[in-house]
């Protein structure tokens, strides 16, 4: 029998007794379940309350902490990962549902479970956290996580590591649609462009990048809409579908250039037009009730052609409330400039030219001068941020009070200095955030202070956080990488040069641009430095998107 084998049959064996063990106990230290725990009772409980058969209490809370909400699939998911198992498949990770963690932290009290229609279960944490909080638990956790693992012989297995299961394809593992008969209309909520915006109020249709059977299990004739429009803070109006859905036979969205990128199509017919602040209702919709600014936005994050929320419904009461408090629109002064050319611009940079420039030659020049007469109105009154976003070749990064647009490509060197002038971030260091723009620019150096290991071919990499070998802490740029759910990362290799041609040392570096990444997990391993010296350090997993 292999170490992996015995390391599994242990967990699992371990595991089963972990309710019994519950069950025995006379008087639960926490006796009242439906009560909000404190910090410092979540604290208490990971050091002192649990009682540890397996991982699996500490894993499970762990990424609640992190991620604030999760499905069973995830915590499965998860699971599986920090028991050397291989999480990208399917039938190792279904045995990880069976496990009792989920029933033994929600009768202890300190998560909580909710049906939702279409991800089964969902599991969140009970108990309010500040960030200083959550830093201080994730740290506390990783230590407790591989204190038990070193123990019980399961050392991390990082080829182990991998994208993860698309849950979108699964959800028949976490709740059962096949008998279903659907007897009401749902309420959902979807992301949207400022420019297709417009593009759907005038054609009254809506698309996804589903196909049209695969969308149609989840959203149908009879359903509402309401319609986040993306940089506005707003919601925009309230549609009801009509019909079935449809495949697509030409392209009509801003962002389908050259081909059909939303391949199905529905109609829709419009309820109530108008604008409302999301963070005016986030102590009065049920699905903002308990989340931060940076929870919210995860709930209006695209959902890659499913609706946002993580393609969960909403209420009837929550839509009855946006349709109260949205203004209706009104005819804006016509000595101002509309919003939605302000929000056309924005969008414009992002899947277009510049401003003052068109793609389709038939345009008219009165139009383009019209255009190029509005820039400095304009980039008065949008906030002066970088927007990224996918290019086949690269990313996109747009500067909407110069009004300019760039392609950065996979490939292409910059300078340090070039670095700085583009994205606005510091000089030095790996892990480069900036707050105004709310993007991290990372760079792997060959300093031989950190090792990272980048596979471009199979678009992964581990990269070493920030810190003094041995002492590193989910702290600074460290806990930006982890909490960068909803915030563009941009990878950079540095690439050697001539000796002496350095003159400025470290400031003369040149990089090489490998991609947008995102966080898919981290953890704590030994790692060395150029001197020899040897200790704890922490890896983030990074994913470089296509």
């Amino acid at each position: 029998m292999t170490t992996e084998d015995t390391s599994t049959n242990r967990s699992s064996d371990e595991s089963l007794t972990e309710i019994q063990i519950e069950q025995k106990k006379s008087t639960p230290k926490f006796v009242n379940p439906s009560d909000k725990k404190t910090y410092g009772q979540v604290r208490e409980f990971i050091e002192e309350g649990m009682v540890l058969q397996a991982n699996y209490q500490l894993v499970m809370m762990k990424y609640l902490v992190a991620h604030k909400i999760a499905h069973k699939g995830q915590i499965a998911e998860e699971l599986a990962f920090y028991n050397n198992q291989d999480n990208s498949d399917i039938e190792v990770v279904k045995k990880f549902f069976k496990v009792p963690v989920y029933e033994v932290l929600e009768k202890r009290g300190f998560v909580r479970s909710e049906m939702t229609h279409f991800d089964g279960i969902q599991y969140t944490l009970n108990v309010n956290l500040n960030e200083y909080q959550i830093m201080e638990l994730l740290d506390l956790l990783e230590k407790k996580i591989e204190e038990y693992n070193l123990k019980h012989g399961m050392l991390y297995n990082p080829t182990l590591l991998s994208q993860g299961i698309d849950w979108w394809e699964h959800t028949d593992l976490l709740v059962d649609h096949k008998d279903e008969q659907r007897t009401n209309e749902l309420v959902w909520v979807w992301s949207v462009t400022p420019t297709n915006w417009e593009i759907l109020k005038s054609k009254n249709v809506w698309g996804s990048r589903i196909t049209k059977n695969k969308i149609q299990e989840r959203v149908k004739d009879g359903d509402y809409v309401v319609f986040y429009v993306v940089g506005t803070g707003n919601f925009m109006g309230i549609f009801k579908f009509v019909g079935n859905w449809y495949d697509a036979k030409e392209p009509i969205w801003s962002d389908e250039k050259h081909s059909i990128i939303y391949i199905s199509r529905i109609n829709i017919t419009p309820i109530k037009l108008g604008t409302v602040k999301v963070h005016s209702l986030d102590e009065k919709l049920d699905i903002f009730k308990g989340k931060n600014t940076q929870n919210i936005n995860l709930v209006l994050k695209d959902g890659n052609g499913y609706p946002s929320n993580n393609g969960n419904p909403i209420t009837n009461i929550d839509l009855e409330i946006i349709k109260n408090e949205m203004q209706d629109e009104i005819e804006p002064d016509s000595n101002k400039i509309k919003s939605s050319e302000k929000l056309a611009v924005i969008d414009q940079l992002l899947h277009k030219t510049p401003v003052g420039a068109s793609l389709d030659s038939k345009e008219s020049s009165s139009e383009l001068d019209f255009e190029q007469n509005k820039q400095s109105e304009i980039s008065d009154k949008i906030e002066d941020k970088i927007y990224v976003e996918n290019d086949p070749d690269g990313v996109i990064i747009a500067k909407v009070r110069i009004i300019d647009k760039e392609i950065i490509r996979k490939g292409q060197i910059l300078t340090n200095d070039e670095l700085v002038e583009k994205f606005r971030v510091g000089n030095m260091g790996g892990i480069r955030y900036s707050k105004k723009n709310d993007i991290i620019i990372l760079c792997s150096t060959l300093s031989g202070d950190y090792s990272d290991e980048i596979n471009e071919k199979g678009r992964e990499i581990f990269y070493t956080g920030e810190g003094q070998i041995g002492k590193q802490e989910l702290t600074g740029g460290n806990f930006m990488i982890a909490h960068s759910q909803n915030m563009p990362i941009l990878f950079f290799k540095e690439i050697s040069q001539e000796p002496g041609s350095r003159k400025r040392g470290a400031l003369d570096n040149l990089y090489k641009f490998v991609g947008k990444v995102h966080h898919k997990y981290h953890f704590s391993t030994i790692g060395t430095n150029k001197s020899g010296q040897s200790g704890k350090v922490i890896k983030f997993h990074l994913r470089i998107e296509k």
